[in-house]
C-alpha cells in the first residue's frame, strides 16, 4: 500500500509540473550550494525568433542570451545549455542569411550541442555543412551539431558532418549528449532533398551509443537530445538500465510546452522537456549529483521564470550590427491589413494565390506550410516584408500539372494536411475531364499524393513566397489596405 500512496504522490507531481506556467520554475535553487548540481537550460525549434515580440510571446534572443551567458560565467561548471534543433528556418533575417546569424548569436550565448532538426534540411545539406567544415569565412559553429541516426543513402553510410555524440566536461563529471532526429520525419522535408536519407531507429541509436559514451568515454551522465516528441519513447528509455541507462532527454519538433518525469524503481526520475517554439520558453532540467559515486540521485523538470529574462544582452546588438542590411530587407514596408485575417483564411488565401499566378483550374498547397507563427493579423495591423517570411518562410517553388476528374475526386476524398483555393467545387468536377493544378514543390514531391502521375507537368521557376509579397502589394495599391 505504501507503494501505491507513493506512486499516487509522483503522479500528483508530474502534473503539477505539466501545468505550471513560464511564470513558475520548479528547479530555480536559490541560494542552495550548487556543487552537485548540473543546470541543462534548453530551446528547440527557434526558427530564427530573433527579435522580441511580446504580442507573439517571443522573448528574443537578447533576453535569452543574456540569461544563459550570465548562468554559465555563474556557474560554468555546472552548466550545459542545449537545442533540440530547428534553430534557423523561420523568419526573413535568419532565411537570407541561411541561418549564419542564428549561429553567430548560438556561439555568443555558448550553447554546447544541437541537434538537427528536420527544417536544417530546407536549404540544402551544403548549407547545414558550412558550419562544420572548419572555414571560419562562410560560418562555423562553435558547437557539434548531432545527429546519430541519419543515414545517407547513396554512401550507405551514417552522415560525417553530424557527430551521434558529444562529452562535455564540468569539473569532475562527464556529460554524454547523444543526438537524434524524428525516424518519420524525412515525410516534412522537400523530396527531392529528402530521397538521399533515412532517419533510423532511435531506440537503436541509444542502445548503440550510450554504451560506448559510458564504456568508452567515461560518461557519468547521458543526456538524450532528439527532435522529436519522445513521450511516447519515453517509458522504455525509462526503464534502460546498466550501460544503457539514460538520465534525461530534451525534445522538440511538436512545438508543444511540456515537461515529465518518469517514475524509476532503481534511481532518480527519468525526466524530460520540450520549450515550445520560437523562443516562448527556455527549458531547465536540473540534475542532482552524488559527487562521489558519480550519479544522479534526483532530477526535476520545469521552465525559467520568465522574470529571470528582462535583461537584454548588448553582445546580440553588436552581431545584429554586422546583418544591418538583410535587417532592412526584412523591415521593408508593406502597408496595413484591412480586415482580421487568422491562419485558415490565410490557407485558403495562399491556395487562392498560386492559383491566380498559374491561371489554373485550382490551387493546392499544404496547411502546415503556412506557419501560425504569422497569425492572427488584426485589422490595420502594419504589414512589413518580414510579416510574409512568418507566414510562409520555405523556399517553395510553383509546379503546375494536369489531373483528371477522376484523380481530383480521388486526392480530394483524403486530403490530409491540404487545402484547395476556395474555387473548388468537386461535385462540379467531370470524371474524364482534365483539370490544371497548381501546387508547391514540397506537395507534389509527396509520393502520397500521385501528382508525379499528373501530365504537363511544368516547374516553373517563381517562388511561392513572392507570390504572396505580390498579392499583399497588389492588394494595398487598389483598396489602400490588404483584404483577405
Amino acid at each position: 500500500m505504501k507503494k501505491f500512496i507513493n506512486l499516487i504522490l509522483i503522479f500528483a507531481f508530474a502534473l503539477i509540473l505539466t501545468s505550471c506556467n513560464d511564470e513558475q520554475d520548479p528547479n530555480d535553487n536559490g541560494d542552495k550550494n550548487m556543487n552537485n548540481i548540473i543546470n541543462i537550460y534548453t530551446l528547440n525549434d527557434f526558427h530564427g525568433a530573433i527579435f522580441e515580440d511580446r504580442a507573439a510571446g517571443e522573448i528574443g534572443i537578447s533576453r535569452i542570451g543574456h540569461f544563459l551567458r550570465t548562468e554559465k560565467e555563474k556557474n560554468p561548471n555546472n552548466t550545459i545549455i542545449l537545442s533540440a534543433g530547428d534553430m534557423f528556418q523561420g523568419t526573413a533575417l535568419s532565411s537570407l542569411t541561411r541561418g549564419e546569424v542564428v549561429v553567430d548569436l548560438m556561439n555568443h550565448v555558448g550553447f554546447d550541442a544541437m541537434a538537427i532538426g528536420n527544417h536544417e534540411f530546407d536549404w540544402g545539406v551544403s548549407e547545414i555543412t558550412r558550419y562544420v567544415d572548419g572555414n571560419k569565412d562562410n560560418g562555423e559553429a562553435e558547437f557539434p551539431f548531432l545527429g546519430a541516426n541519419i543515414y545517407h543513402l547513396p554512401t550507405e553510410e551514417y552522415v560525417d558532418w553530424a557527430k551521434p555524440y558529444t562529452i562535455l566536461e564540468r569539473g569532475d563529471i562527464k556529460i554524454g549528449v547523444l543526438g537524434l532526429i524524428g525516424e518519420k520525419l524525412t515525410s516534412s522535408i522537400l523530396g527531392l532533398i529528402s530521397k538521399d536519407f533515412e532517419f533510423t531507429s532511435q531506440m537503436n541509436a541509444i542502445k548503440k551509443y550510450v554504451p560506448i559514451m559510458r564504456n568508452e568515454e567515461g560518461a557519468d551522465i547521458v543526456i538524450v537530445v532528439s527532435h522529436d516528441d519522445t513521450r511516447n519513447l519515453s517509458y522504455n528509455i525509462a526503464n534502460l538500465s546498466g550501460e544503457f541507462f539514460v538520465d534525461a532527454v530534451v525534445n522538440g519538433h511538436t512545438h508543444n510546452y511540456y515537461v515529465f518525469e518518469e517514475y524509476r524503481e532503481i534511481g532518480a526520475p527519468f525526466v524530460g522537456v520540450q520549450s515550445g517554439n520560437n523562443g516562448k520558453y527556455v527549458g531547465h532540467l536540473s540534475l542532482e549529483l552524488d559527487l562521489e559515486n558519480k550519479k544522479v540521485i534526483d532530477a526535476s523538470a520545469g521552465f525559467v521564470d520568465s522574470s529571470k529574462l528582462e535583461n537584454e544582452d548588448s553582445g546580440v546588438s553588436d552581431i545584429l550590427e554586422n546583418y544591418q542590411e538583410y535587417i532592412d530587407i526584412t523591415n521593408e514596408y508593406l502597408g496595413v491589413a484591412g480586415t482580421y485575417i487568422d491562419k485558415d483564411r490565410g490557407v485558403i488565401w495562399a491556395a487562392n494565390t498560386i492559383s491566380k499566378f498559374a491561371d489554373s483550374d485550382f490551387g493546392l498547397v499544404n496547411a502546415g506550410g503556412i506557419r501560425s507563427a504569422g497569425f492572427p493579423i488584426m485589422a490595420n495591423d502594419s504589414l512589413y516584408f518580414g510579416s510574409v517570411f512568418k507566414m510562409m518562410p520555405f523556399e517553395n517553388m510553383v509546379i503546375t500539372l494536369k489531373f483528371t476528374g477522376k484523380q481530383l475526386k480521388s486526392l480530394a476524398s483524403n486530403p490530409g494536411d491540404n487545402k484547395f483555393s476556395n474555387n473548388f467545387n468537386i461535385s462540379q468536377i467531370n470524371d474524364d475531364e482534365l483539370y490544371k493544378i497548381a501546387v508547391i514543390d514540397y506537395v507534389f514531391y509527396r509520393d502520397e499524393y500521385v501528382f508525379m502521375q499528373g501530365t504537363e507537368i511544368e516547374y516553373h521557376d517563381q517562388l511561392f513566397r513572392d507570390l504572396l509579397v505580390d498579392q499583399i502589394k497588389e492588394s494595398i495599391s487598389i483598396h489602400g489596405k490588404w483584404y483577405y
